[in-house]
């Protein structure tokens, strides 16, 4: 009996899974449960479109099992980009390779004691730099290497028509629990027989999930055209790899929280399509969909 999969979300990572679910095995049939599907307008609580999507590890030097991934990740990504210049290369890889842009990224650390992580030293043309002197606020310490970025929106279109070009399914519905998945009558009329679920993103909103670890994090960005920006930057302030130290919208103390992604940092992100992400804002414990007066950068 062939299995039904059902992966809940149909942002890249879901994409992403749902396609390899489906390389893996010739008689799995992969169902994708989403509210919001890729071609979707923006709105503030789908924001795939203006993700900024650079490679960007984040991974503590120690942290052996995310430094893998971060690798593997780079590594599709580089085999992408390579695929888009050959013509005899797989279809689907030369189509995700036309929305990649790979470039100089450079990493400015202006905290006392901060250092770039391990991770970055793997990549190509990894090298430390001279901090400039004229920078306010003073940079300490500075490195440059190879990456790439994606151009967010075509990339997820190219992952729908592989997805659904493998046999694959998706559906708009919200969930109110994982348990819905199976119940739900849009789904149940696809006949499934024996199932699994693959949840791609841990959420406190699904009842049966309650990942309380999970909490808003609101920010702001804008995408700009601005084709004669080619190189990624990126103004770390404050531990990379460390636990986040954030300031919530409802208190102006300071909140340390788990997890990676840690200090305060600024960037910039050019895509192949001449448009540029900057940014950006962040404030946890805060969902609201709008801009505040005041919270304009």
């Amino acid at each position: 009996m062939a299995p039904t999969i059902i992966v809940v979300g149909a942002g890249v990572i879901g994409l992403t899974t749902a396609i390899r679910i489906l390389q893996s095995s010739s008689e799995a049939k992969v169902i994708i449960l989403s509210k919001d599907l890729p071609g979707d307008p923006l709105i503030p609580t789908y924001a795939s479109p203006c993700a900024g999507a650079h490679h960007l590890s984040f991974a503590a030097d120690d942290d052996i099992l995310q430094r893998k991934i971060d690798k593997r990740t780079f590594d599709v990504m580089w085999a992408q980009i390579k695929a888009a210049a050959e013509i005899t290369s797989d279809k689907w890889e030369r189509e995700y390779g036309e929305h990649l842009l790979k470039l100089r990224q450079a990493e400015f650390y202006c905290h006392p004691g901060d250092k770039h992580i391990a991770f970055f030293e793997d990549l190509p043309d990894f090298q430390v730099l001279e901090p400039p002197e004229d920078a306010h606020p003073p940079i300490l310490h500075s490195v440059s290497f190879t990456s790439m970025t994606m151009d967010t929106g075509p990339y997820l279109d190219v992952l729908v028509k592989h997805f659904e070009a493998l046999g694959g399914v998706l559906k708009r519905i919200q969930l109110g629990s994982l348990a819905e998945s199976i119940n739900h009558p849009a789904v149940v009329a696809l006949a499934l027989e024996s199932l699994n679920i693959k949840q791609t993103v841990r959420s406190i909103h699904l009842s049966d999930v309650n990942d309380t670890s999970m909490y808003p994090l609101r920010g702001h960005v804008l995408v700009l055209d601005a084709p004669w920006v080619k190189e990624g930057r990126t103004r770390q302030v404050g531990s990379l790899a460390a636990s986040e130290t954030l300031a919530s919208e409802s208190s102006s103390a300071a909140e340390e929280v788990g997890g990676g992604e840690g200090g305060e940092r600024t960037y910039v992100i050019p895509r192949k399509s001449g448009q540029v992400v900057i940014g950006g804002t962040r404030a946890t414990h805060s969902g609201h969909p709008y801009i505040r007066s005041g919270k304009r950068t």
